[in-house]
């Protein structure tokens, strides 16, 4: 009975409350092939998971013809909210898709298996890239020690925010996000808190803090763990991820910053820093991932909810339930911005 079905499942391969609350469902896609010359009604598909990441769930297929193929919606399927929450560790979980007949005997059965990271962790720049977008978080509270409130222009802001995250002197140590495993990301505020960074947690400390002020930031991902930070005072209709190949390098119309110059240690002035990184990027032969933060929130890949720090570790603040996981309301402030802003309508 087994060689009855072929089954393909599309999912994901790295999953977590980040993923989730950004959007990202676990699975894709469900198609059930009928490999036989026997036709099935009242058909049940069962999904579950050990460990139980999200809840057991079935879905019908009332007829599926000799040699049929079926496509089924995943959305029957829902995640267990507070066990990604609550995620420490990196889990190896087995999914199991069950074809059931109408007496409840099992036909067929096929094995899946991924991995649920901490809401922290980061999958890598060769998979999901664009959930470097939800480590960006504008709203962060521990962002007001480092951010200014008198400014008269995007680069007079970011000339003195870069000078604030100098003088916090954050020790650099180098992390290669482009290797194709997960790693764990310290958000803006274990940045501030502990001073200790890489490139691509210098580059989110940046980042938010220029979305906090409404600008737009992009990341750009360039080789052995290096990124820049770019951002521009003219409308930014770029795409959501863009892979730059040789003499595609063209950022003429953004200011840069090598990530790694807000480090302790770079005696790199704002406009050396910036000159450096611009000329670095146009010089360079090598692939070049540039991610539109604009464009991620344009898709609802909204900045995680806010952390507070209690009892030695940063967790999400109580104002998150079950009944307010998909509430972005605390986001209105930077949806109304982005809606109202027209460096980012034509996007």
């Amino acid at each position: 009975m087994e060689n009855l079905f072929k089954i393909k499942l599309n999912y994901k391969k790295n999953y977590s409350y980040g993923a989730y609350f950004a959007g990202f469902d676990l699975f894709d896609s469900l198609y059930i092939e009928n490999l036989s010359d026997l036709a099935f009604s009242a058909l049940k598909i069962r999904v579950i998971s050990s460990p139980k990441v999200f809840l057991s769930a079935d879905a019908n297929i009332d007829y599926l013809a000799p040699l049929g193929y079926k496509s089924i919606s995943c959305d029957f399927v829902r995640p267990d909210i507070s066990y990604l929450v609550s995620a420490k560790r990196v889990t190896d979980i087995c999914i199991s898709v069950c074809i059931l007949s109408e007496d409840g005997s099992v036909l067929s059965t096929s094995d899946f298996s991924c991995k649920i990271l901490p809401y922290n962790y980061f999958s890598g720049i060769q998979d999901m890239i664009e959930t470097a977008a939800f480590f960006i978080t504008p709203f962060q509270p521990e962002l007001s020690l480092v951010d200014t409130e008198s400014f008269s222009d995007i680069i007079d802001f970011s000339q003195q925010i870069y000078e604030n995250i100098k003088e916090l002197r954050i020790t650099y140590f180098p992390e290669d996000y482009s290797e194709k495993r997960a790693l764990p990301v310290r958000l803006c505020e274990r940045v501030i808190r502990e001073k200790f960074a890489n490139s691509f947690e210098l580059s989110l400390l940046f980042a938010s803090l220029l979305e906090r002020k409404k600008y737009s930031p992009i990341l750009v991902f360039a080789e052995k763990g290096k990124v820049y930070v770019g951002f521009t005072d003219k409308i930014d209709s770029k795409p959501l991820i863009q892979v730059l190949g040789k003499n595609e390098h063209n950022f003429d119309d953004y200011y840069l910053i090598d990530a790694n110059a807000l480090a302790y240690g770079s005696n790199l002035s704002f406009e050396k820093a910036s000159f450096q990184a611009k000329n670095a990027l146009q010089m360079s032969d090598e692939k070049l991932i540039v991610l539109n933060i604009a464009a991620a929130r344009k898709h609802h890949i909204l900045p995680l909810p806010t952390r507070v720090f209690e009892k030695g570790e940063y967790v999400f603040s109580d104002r998150l339930d079950e009944d307010k996981k998909r509430d972005f309301s605390d986001y209105d402030t930077l949806w109304k911005a982005y809606s109202d802003d027209d460096r980012v309508k034509a996007i």
